[in-house]
């Protein structure tokens, strides 16, 4: 017989199926508001900065997030959401006016897309526009807005169009 355990977030959730074989399936549903693909199934406005149509793409049941990861944690932003994948590759999705996808561009995803750098994170934070995370080797990693200089990269500079930038010592 099946178990099925539920681990909930704000936005987005991990599903964890164990089937009779005790092999694990990892699935992340979210639910909530996609108008920016922030729900990571393929749906919402890519090219949208704005945010015009904020319900229509809303989703009051979840979703399963497309692709073939596995997920092993999940964290959401205001309109982006981003996991971690062992053995610690970063994937992120929705708005990405500000960076906060760290892919290095400056356009949104309606799919998980990996982070830039190549780098492998131990954990990952989502901010509100902005994203956070730590690697192997202890070091803090963070992308995105950086209005009040959340990014601790001593300015206060977006990196949208920059890769992944560590932090200052």
């Amino acid at each position: 017989m099946a178990t099925k355990r539920l681990l909930l977030g704000v936005l987005c959730s991990l599903l964890f199926l164990l089937d009779n074989t005790i092999r694990a399936k990892n699935e992340t549903w979210c639910w909530g508001d996609g108008g920016f693909g922030q729900l990571g199934n393929g749906e919402g406005d890519a090219d949208d900065t704005t945010n015009d149509d904020l319900f229509i793409y809303s989703s009051t049941s979840p979703v399963q997030v497309l692709g073939d990861q596995s997920f092993a944690t999940v964290c959401t932003g205001w309109y982006h959401s981003c996991a971690l994948e062992p053995p610690g590759k970063a994937w992120c999705w929705g708005s990405n006016r500000n960076g906060q996808l760290g892919t290095g561009a400056s356009s949104n995803s309606t799919v998980p897309v990996e982070v830039a750098g190549g780098r492998a994170f131990r954990s990952i934070s989502c901010g509100l526009e902005h994203t956070c995370a730590l690697d192997f080797e202890g070091q803090a990693w963070c992308w995105g807005w950086n209005s009040n200089g959340q990014l601790g990269t001593g300015d206060k500079l977006n990196s949208n169009l920059r890769l992944v930038q560590r932090l200052c010592h």
